[in-house]
């Protein structure tokens, strides 16, 4: 989980990174663009961290519930 937790983390700040490059050059089409891409990747990372974490919960349950725990 603190590995999970720690990625979701990069990617928000990557997020976030993104967010403060397309509101700081609103007219430099150039480096808004790039903060566009920095915000779409840090929303894709989270989204897979919190595809991860679901996946993950799953599989636990699924265990616990085979092993009869």
């Amino acid at each position: 989980d603190p590995i999970i937790f720690t990625l979701f983390t990069i990617a928000f700040v990557v997020f976030l990174w993104g967010l403060v490059q397309f509101v700081m050059n609103l007219s430099n089409e150039e480096a808004r663009s790039t903060g566009g891409k920095h915000m779409l990747w840090g929303i894709i990372g989270m989204a897979i961290m919190l595809s991860v974490n679901g996946i993950i919960g799953i599989i636990d349950a699924t265990i616990r519930q085979i092993g009869g725990k």
